[in-house]
């Protein structure tokens, strides 16, 4: 008998992660202990800020063109002919230039995947940023008393064996095998894997000689080649010679007389009336099941020996072994998988089985996962956690294994109980400060994120329109106010042809409904153009009286604000290019003084703000404050409420309450720096 591999056996404690769980709350309970400590406060200046430098405000928005043309080369155009001159009039439609370009198909379809990509990753920073938003700040705990109790193991398994079958795990495929807890000195033997049998099958089937009724020996007695039942089968029973016939018949056998019985005048064949051997035709004799027949020579005479047929293969039967293939295996010694043994007598065949289900499973066939436990208890860690294929073999099985993922098998008793103690919320495991940090960093990422993308989307429809006949058209009757060589247009970064029909550039941008207010029609504005690194000075033409239809925030001021476009105007001057990207810079009129402080230490209950504060007595004082806009997500105006000389305590945690004793805190405990 073959010893089973070890391959496959996995041991798993899962008291492992209940110590952890305790280990974690204790550590937890001692860091927080101590009610009679005094509530950290903090400085405002700490917390808070008393200039808005918020007042100079940014956005960033495509040019657009009004009669001024400007036409800047890219890498991969080269100038073939310049068609006009500067001070020369030109009308739409007339070429200025043609130029041959490198660009190709496959480099426009690079640029388009590339904005995709910058698409893509912006929305996974949006997603990041939804996150954030929705985490909940851990709330310190302090002054709970908890002992933290041993974890139960469950009952002890008393019985040699427990099966375990549902509708969802009845053993008749690898993924629903069912689960059979042994005892650690329980054996597996033929009755054992008959009762498992039984469990996914019932009765239904077996016969009364109590296995599976088609493949009882009793009820189905096993046939022959000659599909007679082999033990009654006569042309079993007779005795084949070396050369593989009959021995009675066969001609290369010595006959009773002494000689070759295919050379004996005494043993001369007798011929029926259907011209074969009397004796082993079938027709004579539709009991046997012979050779094909042979077609008799001619008879010279009936007492010749000669004109027998000489064919050692005439007449002959020859029987298959009985059952085909090799033979069975013998029993042997009782063998062991850490704590899975198998009980001698058994004819087993061990071998590893792949993780597929056989394409066609027997219905005697069942899969099961055997599992023993610390102790034999429920809920001690596992000893023996192994999948087996029972395949049915008559009275006895064949074993193959698989190995099972434990969490497809947790039994109903096995969930982690639950523990009693004081409840405990443990929220993102960050504090409102850091959530809040962590937010301002990610909105500074999407705002970096969106400039690259709308840059490259701008990238991506000026290559498109490069992709013509290679020529450049005036887009209207006008002048050509500049005309510079390829070699100075690049060295500039300046458009090589600049046509004016007396117009300029406009760059829509947004403005925060915040300090939509403060921004007025006529103000200065100062576009930066990152391309040519060009800074100019616009005027505000128009603000919009409707919002923005889709998310018009730039990653400047309150993320969750609404937006509305306004449009700034530069004159012709400036060298810009139509569909470009530009940032756009401006100042609201309102003050630029002003307290703020930091959303996490306020706190609103039915609409009310309030904020926590040393009173004159040197113990927590509740005061309602009165908010005004929010400055980058993180910051609210105070209006009323709240002086620079005040000293702020953060408003959670469960001795966080009104008359509770503060003291000087440690801002760098508060951040975690």
């Amino acid at each position: 008998m073959k010893k089973l591999n070890k391959k496959g056996k996995k041991i798993l404690l899962s008291v492992t992660a209940l110590v952890l769980v305790a280990a974690i709350g204790l550590g937890i309970w001692l860091g927080t202990r101590g009610s009679g400590d005094p509530i950290p406060v903090y400085s405002f200046d700490y917390v808070g800020m008393t200039e808005y430098w918020g007042d100079s405000q940014e956005s960033y928005g495509p040019v657009t063109t009004d009669r001024i043309q400007t036409v800047f080369l890219s890498d991969t155009q080269t100038v073939t002919e310049i068609k006009v001159k500067a001070g020369d009039t030109v009308k739409k439609g007339d070429i200025l230039l043609s130029f041959d370009t490198t660009l190709s198909d496959l480099q426009l379809e690079r640029k388009r995947l590339e904005v995709e990509k910058q698409k893509l990753q912006l929305d996974a920073l949006n997603a990041d940023l939804d996150k954030i938003r929705n985490m909940k700040p851990m709330t310190p705990m302090s002054n709970w008393n908890i002992d933290i109790p041993e974890p139960s193991r469950g009952e002890e398994l008393k019985d040699p064996y427990r099966a375990y079958v549902t509708a969802e795990h009845d053993g008749k495929s690898m993924a629903g095998a069912f689960v059979c807890r042994l005892r650690g000195d329980t054996s597996l033997d033929d009755s054992l894997l008959e009762a498992l049998r039984r469990a996914v099958w019932g009765d239904a089937g077996f016969c009364e000689h109590g296995v599976w009724e088609e493949t009882c020996e009793q009820c189905h007695p096993p046939k022959c080649i000659h599909d007679q039942i082999a033990k009654d089968c006569p042309v079993c029973k007779l005795e084949v010679c070396e050369h593989g016939n009959v021995k009675v018949l066969c001609p290369d056998c010595e006959c009773e007389h002494g000689y070759r019985r295919g050379d004996c005048p005494f043993c001369s064949p007798v011929w029926c009336e259907h011209g074969h051997i009397a004796k082993d035709c079938i027709q004579c004799h539709p009991e046997l099941i012979p050779t094909e027949p042979k077609e008799p020579e001619e008879p010279g005479g009936s007492d010749t020996p000669s004109d027998t047929p000489s064919d050692p293969s005439n007449g002959s039967v020859t029987p298959e072994t009985p059952g085909g293939g090799d033979a069975a295996q013998e029993p042997g010694d009782d063998v062991s998988v850490e704590g899975l043994s198998f009980s001698a007598g058994g004819d087993y065949v061990i071998q590893l089985l792949a993780d597929e289900v056989p394409s066609a499973t027997p219905v005697l066939s069942y899969y099961v996962v055997f599992k023993t436990t610390e102790d034999n208890m429920d809920l001690g860690g596992n000893l023996l956690w192994q999948g087996v294929y029972i395949y049915g073999q008559g009275d006895h099985f064949s074993l193959s294994f698989f190995t099972p993922t434990i969490e497809d098998y947790t039994l109903p008793e096995e969930e982690e109980p639950e523990i009693d103690g004081p409840s405990i919320d443990f929220g993102s495991g960050y504090t409102a400060a850091e959530i809040a940090k962590m937010r301002k960093e990610q909105e500074a990422k999407i705002k970096e994120q969106e400039l690259k993308t709308k840059m490259a989307e701008a990238e991506y429809k000026i290559m498109q329109r490069e992709l013509n006949d290679g020529n450049i058209y005036a887009d209207f009757d006008g002048e050509v106010v500049s005309l510079l060589s390829e070699e100075e247009s690049r060295e500039q970064n300046q458009p090589m042809v600049k046509v004016s029909g007396g117009g300029g550039f406009y760059i829509t941008g947004s403005v925060s409904e915040l300090v939509k207010d403060d921004l007025e029609i006529g103000q200065e504005v100062t576009v930066n153009d990152w391309r040519s690194g060009g800074m100019y000075t616009g005027t505000v033409e128009s603000i919009g009286d409707f919002p923005n239809s889709g998310d018009g925030w730039t990653g400047i001021g309150n993320p969750t604000a609404t937006y509305y476009p306004f449009t700034a105007f530069v004159d012709g001057e400036a060298n810009l290019q139509a569909g470009n990207y530009v940032s756009v810079q401006y100042s609201t009129s309102g003050s630029t003084s002003g307290i703020y402080l930091e959303k996490v230490f306020i706190r609103t209950e039915k609409g009310e703000s309030y904020v926590l504060l040393q009173g004159e007595d040197g113990r927590l004082e509740k005061r309602t404050i009165t908010t005004g806009k929010s400055l980058w997500g993180n910051y609210l105006e105070v209006l009323s409420g709240v002086t620079v000389e005040d000293k702020l305590a953060f408003p959670y945690g469960k001795n966080v309450k009104e008359g509770a004793k503060t003291a000087e805190g440690d801002i760098s405990t508060l951040y975690g720096y």
